[in-house]
């Protein structure tokens, strides 16, 4: 297995990644504390507010990305969100989005996505008009306290997760919403979130191992596949289509492989395993259309 490391010599423009993601060109999309990264395979593109220019970005502390099928990055910053048109390099400024201070994102399918914020609620946006359908519950059903995490959607329901485990739930046929509170986590604290190759909801986190939430059943459930003292201290959770595994990064112990194909559960260290990391901390992983892993 080949592994190559890229940093801030090779053009990073910083060192600390909180999110990737991969547009339908290819080429992945690395955000930064200090700008957004474009990576073509050799080389980066940096991207970064420029004051008093409104095409830049509104800040360069990315948070969060999501690209669509338009080739536009649906980006949270520290600044507020923000449109990318990757073809471009411009930001987009339609109108719904300039009250959402904090927006969470979805794909909902080819030609739409969802996005949350809890002052403005939950629309559904058509993103080749960038129109968007709202839905507001009755009441903020989520307590101030509770801090987003991250949404999921499916079918039928749109899943938007709190960092304690719990869940407000949006029925896309009836447009219903409900709150769904997490049995299993009652002191615990997650900062990270995915789905399995089954599309069970996981939540992780430091010391606080790893919990599921089957949408089929409704159920909270962890799959035994993950029931593992290596499964600890998650803080990023990645379904590998193209592999067929399941990527865990952890805080200080690596990364952690369930492999379906073999029905087997791998880790790998800085000082152990078939490859090597270039750190035991591991906060996100993005595989792209080849195979190729991204840590």
């Amino acid at each position: 297995m080949f592994v190559k490391n890229f940093s801030v010599a090779q053009g990073l423009s910083q060192s600390v990644v909180t999110d990737m993601t991969l547009d339908k060109q290819g080429f992945v999309w690395i955000g930064t504390h200090d700008g957004l990264n474009r990576f073509d395979g050799s080389s980066f593109a940096v991207y970064r507010h420029q004051p008093g220019d409104s095409n830049s970005l509104p800040a360069s502390h990315i948070l969060r990305l999501l690209a669509d099928r338009d080739d536009r990055l649906w980006i949270q910053t520290s600044m507020g969100a923000a449109l990318f048109d990757c073809s471009t390099g411009r930001t987009l400024h339609p109108s719904f989005l300039k009250a959402m201070k904090n927006p969470f994102f979805c794909r909902n399918d080819l030609k739409s996505i969802w996005v949350y914020d809890r002052q403005e609620g939950l629309g559904l946006v058509q993103t080749s008009e960038l129109q968007i359908q709202r839905f507001r519950p009755d009441k903020n059903i989520l307590a101030d306290s509770l801090h987003i995490l991250d949404m999921f959607c499916t079918q039928q329901d749109v899943y938007i997760l709190a960092t304690n485990g719990n869940m407000i739930v949006f029925n896309s046929t009836t447009h219903q919403f409900r709150q769904i509170n997490c049995p299993l986590a009652l002191h615990a604290t997650y900062d990270c979130c995915g789905t399995d190759k089954k599309g069970i909801i996981l939540w992780g986190g430091l010391h606080a191992g790893l919990i599921g939430f089957n949408p089929s059943t409704q159920q909270y459930e962890t799959p035994a596949c993950l029931q593992d003292a290596r499964v600890n201290d998650i803080r990023s959770i990645q379904f590998d289509a193209t592999n067929n595994v399941m990527l865990l990064g952890t805080d200080g112990h690596g990364l952690v492989v369930y492999d379906y194909t073999r029905n087997l559960l791998d880790s790998y260290t800085k000082e152990q395993g078939s490859f090597h990391p270039h750190s035991n901390h591991i906060l996100h992983s993005l595989s792209d259309n080849n195979g190729v892993i991204y840590l």
